[in-house]
């Protein structure tokens, strides 16, 4: 069975969950991240890092890429930490072939099979809302199963027709074949971010992701505060890697006041041919803790 889900600064509520009151999430990550990852590869060692949100993928993508000896990934949205659990599984079950058909398969009847497959390996509460969703489920399809229940995303599952750009941990069988024998590096957090790196040591991270928590109030009221705690949290010298959706200007200035250097950027402004094809438009920047 998988580690518990850490709920030290926010219990996870499953009726809650059931009553499908939470932020949805992503079951595959929006953010098109993979050729900015591959320059991370030129960096010094990266052995600790902190993942807020992006659907989680970051950690399975940067776990291909660092011989890292802790990935720590925390969200707010309960059905994010859920999901990383029940891929952690899937990945720990099944080889990279067994996996690609399992998400492009839309018209076996393998929901069942495949959900028994892992139900023990889970956390007893994804158990119990994964038990949930294919039980109340008319398809007998274990894809179609996850996208009619509507806990994540519509777009949710069409990243992994786009591995090459998004899924970099998918891209080839030799690249997944690295994942599981580290999945046990992950630790997963429940609810605010900031209280949850309070957790920490002061300086026990090389690396800190935030996925768009710079660029809304629902996911961060209080930027100082995020950043002076994730520059507390950083080493010296360690990297904050930001997402963020047309605010590239503004956090690229308000990072640099609070001490960082930045390193890299890649700057995607919003089209809407890319849109109506199902793409959003994330800028990627990497700054470095002086």
């Amino acid at each position: 069975m998988n580690k518990e889900i850490k709920q030290i600064c926010q219990k996870i509520d499953y009726q809650k969950i059931i009553n499908r009151d939470f932020y949805p999430s992503w079951f595959f990550t929006n953010e098109k991240l993979n050729e900015f990852l591959k320059k991370l590869d030129k960096l010094k060692k990266i052995e600790r890092i902190f993942a807020i949100a992006g659907g989680n993928d970051f950690v399975f993508n940067i776990l291909s890429l660092f011989d890292v000896n802790e990935v720590d990934v925390c969200d707010k949205r309960p059905m994010s930490c859920l999901t990383t659990d029940y891929k952690i599984a899937l990945f720990r079950e099944f080889n990279y072939e067994e996996l690609l058909k399992i998400f492009s398969d839309f018209k076996s009847h393998n929901k069942e099979q495949i959900h028994q497959r892992i139900r023990g390996k889970i956390n007893l509460l994804t158990q119990k809302v994964f038990d949930y969703i294919f039980y109340n489920c008319q398809h007998n399809n274990f894809i179609k199963c996850l996208q009619k229940s509507r806990f994540w995303y519509k777009e949710s599952f069409n990243q992994v027709k786009n591995k090459e750009d998004y899924l970099f941990y998918l891209i080839s069988r030799e690249k997944y074949q690295i994942l599981p024998t580290k999945l046990d590096k992950i630790n997963i957090y429940c609810g605010d971010f900031v209280n949850n790196l309070k957790l920490f040591d002061k300086g026990h991270f090389d690396a800190i992701y935030l996925s768009n928590i710079l660029d809304s109030k629902d996911y961060n009221s209080d930027n100082q505060l995020c950043l002076e705690t994730v520059k507390s949290r950083l080493n010296k010298n360690g990297y904050l890697f930001i997402v963020t959706q047309n605010k590239n200007r503004i956090i690229a200035e308000c990072v640099n006041d609070f001490g960082f250097t930045l390193l890299a950027q890649e700057i995607h402004n919003f089209n809407v041919l890319s849109f109506l094809l199902g793409h959003y438009s994330y800028s990627f920047l990497l700054f470095q803790n002086k």
